[in-house]
């Protein structure tokens, strides 16, 4: 059975949100027919743009109009493919972060971790630079089932939306920009204190609720400040926010399908001749997840002169994961002495989905898990401007630091015959023995285990560049653009495990305190009946710290596991030449550059090989260089009408812990991961073209275009192997990053902003933001392109007027492929399936430094489970859900 298609939001809401997007749309053609005047220019912060009124209408074009207003003409301006998220824009909406701020972007998608957004991507790739006012921003995702701390691809969780005046999505690059967007780059800016003419201090505080938490309640705090001072010579911006919220999420997972190692499990049900596949372990996990978010960032700038301006701004972004899990689980393929064995199985396609078998034991534990993690971004330079010649130096420093500690308490029960169904629901049903309590403590006497472990990942840039523009003196050809960048980048990752030779303790000599009832939100809108209540463990024993924990003294000091540790170094030089030019092709005006970038990498990691106890150093090496040419150009067919095309040659490295060729093997878990030294970089020849029509009123239609002809990409791989050194484990799943040949990837993108204020009297306060991507692909081994959705649609509807604003805001995506898993030399894709979530706000002005808002994310929480497959539906690899979050909050500005 396919899942190809997306579900209903609540029975009707997702039909009506279509409807009400496309009713928006249909209404806006009208306003094709208006030939008008340029948009309102967009060079000020829309939060200080004076008020500004539509000829024929007593609408005022402020708050969501002034941003729309600026962020098409910022895009209409562009020399090149971009789309804009103005401040307006960015505080709104109920976006926890800067992730949840882009999703609403033509081809961007998310990726999120327990509900929040984290990583994005650019019409289907992953590989995605984001920038911090044009310095590199090395920040670290934090996930369910794990963490990427490669530092190279951003975990924008981190950073609040709050801290920054602008978003812009480049999708088309030029030569100037620094290379590693494979799909394209996110630039963030903070607030420039030179774009207010008038001290301005604004606000925003807000109390949440999330329903599936252990603590519902929360709070969102955030201030801005600026002013300008010595004539107005000298300006200063401060912009500080902190959060803290539970999450509560639900998740079946870690199941991958494959044939297994034991006797009892290598069946062919369906007497075809092949051996069918099984679901390797079948685990289900109870999240309580607390996370605080601060943020402070800072501008100083100073022009010392009429040509000479001096300037310094750094960020500080700290996010704090604090994770207490609850699970239940069994593995089917366990070998020697515990192997279960298969009483009957029912095949479909050779899956067994459904099963019974003797011999298995249940495991039950509880895990509690701390990951910090730190973001800062810092830099300063100086500006010269004398007219024809502009010279900028700058000099940046980015780190990203990520902590992580977990403790693990396990028990398992006797050997139990259990059956499993997948064809009942999302998550399986599961039948236990009649005889059997999952919630007594005596049912599982058998099976102890406390495993500890530590990991500290330290990532830091230092960059240089110097750049400079020097106009021309008429013609064509309106100005050069040459400069140079050099950085040099390290990343240190050293992990700590369980004392050697500590042992377990044994399960009688625990006291009560270690023991309780799993308190779980089970799985709301599943129809599978998988245990929510069970015996769970408290590594700290309950209510406790792990500093008063007496378990801890088998277990620490803990041991360093070189074995996964490594320390990269990757040094880059590139240069640049880029010409602008204007003119007219006849009597038709056209705008554009062309340019070419070269840039020199040398890497070298120096890791591990072996197991814990000999492991053995190794140093890897690599350099390679690339020249990147980049061209765009534009045709202005009428004064509301432009025609866009580009082409150019990107490049993204590979992460930086796919990169270290270590070895990590998860004893608990019974899974292996590790990176690939010889991973080649992804590059791809990528061509664009759009046509956009700007309404007289600052709105916007576009259509684009666009191919990537890529090779190299990268996908991680689950094969099912026998790992050195760990024979006794017997076949497990171990995780490599790997080159996959080449892909090409086409794809169309729409895109309407519009605001009906040509309608009469009430309706004029209506406007809409619709977005829509197509994306096919095609690659050289058959398989799908990790991450890419072919379909994708975002649709806001709003209201606005004398002083209310409401919004709601639906996303939906088809089904992607997010791993793949091996059999022999076959690769099956695993799939998320198609995903979408409903968010709305309303807010009122009651006096102009005060506005009442409330807002909520995840509507249809029940309907916007995420849930990931391997081939046919019913082979579920995971579900997970996650809950409501709501905010009630004060905003203004003075």
């Amino acid at each position: 059975m396919g899942i190809d298609s997306g579900r209903i939001v609540g029975g009707v809401a997702r039909p009506a949100l279509l409807t009400a997007c496309a009713l928006g749309a249909l209404i806006a053609t009208p306003a094709l027919a208006q030939s008008g005047a340029p948009a309102p220019s967009g060079s000020t912060d829309p939060a200080t743009a004076p008020a500004q009124t539509t000829a024929g209408s007593d609408i005022v074009v402020t708050g969501i109009r002034a941003s729309i207003a600026e962020s098409s003409q910022l895009k209409r301006d562009a020399d090149q493919v971009v789309d804009i998220v103005s401040a307006e824009d960015i505080g709104k909406l109920p976006d926890a972060n800067v992730a949840e701020s882009l999703q609403r972007v033509p081809g961007v998608q998310i990726e999120r971790n327990f509900g929040e957004g984290a990583q994005i991507a650019i019409r289907g790739l992953s590989q995605v630079r984001v920038e911090l006012n044009g310095r590199s921003n090395l920040g670290i995702s934090v996930g369910a089932t794990g963490s990427d701390a490669s530092g190279r691809s951003t975990g924008l969780e981190q950073l609040s939306s709050t801290l920054f005046s602008r978003l812009a999505v480049f999708k088309s690059p030029t030569a100037d920009q620094i290379e590693g967007g494979l799909g394209g780059f996110v630039s963030m800016t903070t607030p420039d204190p030179f774009d207010y003419k008038k001290p301005t201090f604004g606000y925003n505080f807000e109390l949440t609720d999330s329903n599936l938490a252990t603590e519902r309640r929360g709070y969102n705090a955030a201030v801005f400040a600026t002013v300008r001072l010595l004539d107005d010579r000298l300006g200063l911006t401060v912009n500080l926010s902190a959060s803290e919220r539970d999450i509560g999420s639900s998740q079946f997972t870690r199941g991958v399908w494959q044939t297994g190692g034991a006797v009892g499990v290598r069946r062919d049900f369906d007497g075809n001749g092949i051996n069918d596949f099984v679901p390797q372990v079948v685990r289900s996990e109870f999240f309580n997840v607390g996370r605080e978010r601060y943020g402070a960032s800072g501008t100083v700038k100073f022009a010392a002169t009429d040509t000479l301006t001096l300037y310094a701004d750094a960020l500080y972004a700290k996010l704090t994961t604090e994770r207490d899990t609850a699970y239940f689980s069994f593995q089917t393929t366990e070998t020697g002495g515990n192997a279960p064995v298969y009483v009957s199985g029912t095949s479909v396609d050779n899956y067994i989905v459904a099963g019974t078998l003797r011999n298995q034991r249940l495991r039950v534990g509880g895990i509690e898990r701390s990951e910090p993690t730190t973001s800062i971004v810092a830099g300063g330079g100086v500006e010269f401007d004398n007219g024809p010649v502009k010279i900028k130096a700058d000099l940046g420093r980015s780190i990203g630091n990520y902590d992580f500690r977990q403790d693990l308490l396990e028990v398992g029960s006797r050997p139990l015959v259990i059956s499993y169904d997948y064809r009942t629901g999302d998550v399986p049903n599961i039948t236990l023995p009649a005889d059997f309590d999952p919630n007594a403590r005596s049912s599982y006497p058998t099976r102890t285990n406390f495993a500890a472990g530590q990991q500290f990942v330290r990532t830091n840039e230092t960059a240089f560049r110097l750049d400079g523009t020097f106009e021309t003196q008429g013609g064509v050809l309106r100005s050069i653009q040459t400069g140079l960048r050099v950085a040099d980048l390290n990343s240190k990752l050293t992990d700590f495990q369980s004392r050697l030779g500590g042992g377990n303790v044994n399960i009688a000599t625990l006291p009560d305190i270690y023991f309780g009832v799993a308190e779980t939100g089970g799985f709301p809108g599943t129809q599978g009946n998988f245990p929510t209540e069970f015996l769970r463990t408290f590594p700290y024993a309950e209510g406790k710290d792990f500093e008063e924990s007496t378990l801890l003294a088998f277990n620490y000091p803990l041991r360093d596991r070189l074995s996964r540790n490594y320390d990269i170094n990757e040094r880059t030089m590139a240069a640049y030449a880029r010409a602008n030019f204007e003119g007219d092709l006849g009597s038709l005006p056209f705008k554009g550059n062309i340019g070419v970038r070269y840039v020199a990498t040398d890497f070298k990691v120096d890791s591990f090989t072996g197991t814990s106890t000999t492991a053995i150093p190794q140093r890897n090496k690599n350099n390679y260089d690339d020249w990147l040419p980049a061209a765009n150009l534009a045709f202005l067919l009428r004064d509301d009408l432009t025609l866009r095309f580009a082409a150019s040659k990107v490049i993204a490295r590979a992460r930086l812990q796919d990169l270290a060729p270590n070895l990590f093997v998860d004893q608990v878990l019974l899974t292996a991961t590790g990176g690939n030294a010889a991973l080649n970089p992804t590059r791809a020849d990528q061509y664009d073209v759009s046509l956009e029509y700007y309404p007289s009123n600052g709105g916007l239609i576009s259509l684009a275009a666009f191919q990537k002809d890529i090779q190299d990409q990268v996908a991680r791989t689950v094969r099912v192997e026998v790992i050195p050194g760990f024979e006794q484990l017997g076949p497990i799943q171990r995780t490599l990053p790997i080159n996959l040949g080449t892909a090409k990837i086409r794809g169309l993108e729409f895109n309407l902003q519009q605001t009906f204020d040509f309608l009469p009297g009430l309706l004029s306060g209506f406007g809409t933001q619709v977005n829509a991507t197509l994306v096919d692909s095609d690659s050289s081994d058959g398989q799908p392109v990790i991450g890419l959705s072919k379909k994708s649609f975002n649709g806001v509807l709003f209201y606005e007027r004398s002083g209310f604003q409401a919004r709601v805001a639906y996303n939906w995506r088809s089904r992607a492929a997010n791993s793949f898993t091996s059999s022999g030399d076959v690769l099956r894709a695993n799939y998320i399936a198609p995903y979408e979530q409903v968010d709305a706000s309303i807010s009122y002005q009651i006096i102009k430094p005060v506005t009442v808002s409330l807002s909520v994310t995840n509507l249809f929480f029940k309907d916007a489970a995420k849930i990931n497959y391997n081939v046919i539906r019913d082979a579920v690899n995971g579900y997970e859900i996650n809950d409501r979050y709501i905010r009630l909050g004060l905003r203004g500005r003075f």
